[in-house]
């Protein structure tokens, strides 16, 4: 699916080039500033840059158009680019740092504390359709100065999954990707087979702050992917037509790539991403706004025309609790990421408009992410076998296909089947409890927690990354 023809994406990059070369961004990195003046950009006072289209032109050519991320045990799991497949590189997430969260024996909203960070880690590793783990939320319960070390500690001793993490400044990016290089067994088999993947952002509208930017190039220098989706609220910080949005968006993303190719060219990132829009009734940043999936649409298209990897959003609610408000908006926004294509689609099962954990909306996410992809990914398989005339030709007219060899080959690939939605009569349904799809997921989770970790790390390692938490 595409809501962008060739002309349209055309206008939109001449429309960020121009925003770029006349109106500019401001870059408050000092060495950003030097990389940008050593490379013909025009440099204004307050730390204003303007800059030239050929500049954006040289980053989009040597920017890579394919990512590899890897688990943490060095065995292949994503590839990032590519275009839009209709959801075969489309990979659902967690999200990050997110203040409270539901206590999944109590079911009481509180704040999040470390322990909730690993409880999403062993979820996301034994929930099949849930490829990538961000934090989850921000722990309450250790020194600010330390919360994102803390995460991604809580996070790779949890999972071997990929992991996109969090971090305060380019410094802290640094100590991870050497926690990381840890695991890994060395920077270098780090570098060439990356298990991490860094979140920063710029300050919409149209600024890159000194943190920011310093996390950008902590992972230039170590080769270490990036991702930098524009974090914008139209209405607020961007304008409110979705068209300007877009136009903003790209020129905040364009702008950081030619810093981060100045920096280290061919260096891995990944862009995109999408728009909330501003309530304005409540002031609330929507996240399940149409205008957010027609802006993650769009953005995707621009992309992948110019064959960058794309950042977007999996299933997530402005709905306080899972409800049916939620499960709508779930199911929507998993379904919506296929379809653009987006490679990365982070903050499944937010809940609260990106302000609360909920791990039971997390296992019930990973069934509707496994429903769309069975529409999607799978598709209807045409060939000699699957049209089945030998079984039409036994069975003829009249018959049933039951007890027919072809039937009993195909129908375990053929028929999706969940594990939390009833498909049970009333009478067997309401003997085995009468369980909302709820109730069952908050089972499941706690039937995860219940189990070992299936491939913890050695101790001797976990005792090194105790060590540099403090560093």
């Amino acid at each position: 699916m595409t809501v962008l023809n060739r002309e349209e994406i055309e206008s939109l990059y001449t429309g960020a080039l121009e925003v770029l070369e006349r109106i500019g961004v401001r870059v408050f990195h000092p060495e950003a500033i030097d990389l940008l003046r050593e490379a013909g950009a025009s440099i204004h006072p307050e730390s204003l840059v303007k800059i030239r289209s050929t500049l954006v032109e040289k980053a989009i050519r040597s920017v890579p158009k394919r990512v590899f991320i890897f688990d943490r045990e060095g065995k292949p799991a994503m590839e990032l680019g590519g275009g839009n497949t209709g959801g075969l590189n489309t990979y659902y997430g967690t999200g990050s740092d997110l203040k409270n969260t539901y206590d999944p024996y109590t079911g009481r909203l509180r704040s999040t504390v470390s322990q909730d960070i690993a409880n999403m880690a062993r979820v996301s590793e034994a929930l099949p359709n849930i490829e990538f783990l961000m934090s989850y939320g921000i722990p309450s319960d250790c020194p600010l100065d330390r919360v994102y070390r803390t995460e991604f500690f809580e996070m790779v001793r949890n999972s071997i999954k990929p992991i996109v993490f969090t971090s305060d400044n380019g410094t802290d990016s640094r100590r991870i990707i050497e926690m990381a290089a840890v695991v890994a067994g060395g920077m270098d088999k780090l570098k060439e087979k990356p298990f991490v993947i860094n979140y920063s952002q710029p300050t919409s509208p149209l600024q890159h702050s000194l943190d920011a930017m310093g996390k950008v190039f902590a992972c230039a220098e170590a080769g270490i992917p990036v991702a930098y989706p524009p974090g914008m609220i139209p209405g607020a910080t961007a304008p409110v037509t979705m068209a300007g949005a877009i136009n903003q968006s790209i020129a905040e993303s364009l702008s950081a790539l030619v810093i981060h190719q100045l920096k280290r060219e061919g260096a891995p990132i990944i862009l995109c991403g999408a728009h909330g829009w501003l309530d304005m009734s409540s002031a609330i940043n929507v996240y399940a706004a149409p205008g957010r999936l027609m802006t993650q649409a769009a953005l995707a298209a621009f992309y992948q025309h110019f064959g960058i990897p794309t950042w977007g959003f999996g299933g997530c609610t402005d709905a306080q609790i899972f409800d049916q408000q939620a499960g709508m908006e779930f199911a929507m926004l998993n379904l919506w990421a296929s379809l653009c294509g987006v490679n990365l689609a982070h903050d499944t099962a937010y809940v609260g408009s990106g302000m609360v954990g909920c791990l039971k909306s997390l296992v019930y996410n990973d069934e509707i992410i496994g429903y769309v992809r069975h529409i999607l990914c799978r598709g209807v398989i045409v060939n000699q076998d699957t049209q089945a005339m030998e079984a039409l030709d036994r069975v003829g007219p009249g018959g049933h296909f039951m007890m027919d060899d072809h039937t009993l080959r195909h129908f375990r690939e053929e028929l999706w089947k969940p594990f939390l939605s009833n498909r049970e009569r009333y009478e067997a349904w309401k003997e085995k409890g009468g369980k909302t799809i709820g109730e069952k997921a908050e089972e499941k989770v706690k039937e995860i927690l219940t189990k070992s970790i299936s491939n913890p790390l050695p101790q001797a390692m976990v005792d090194e990354l105790e060590k540099m938490l403090d560093l």
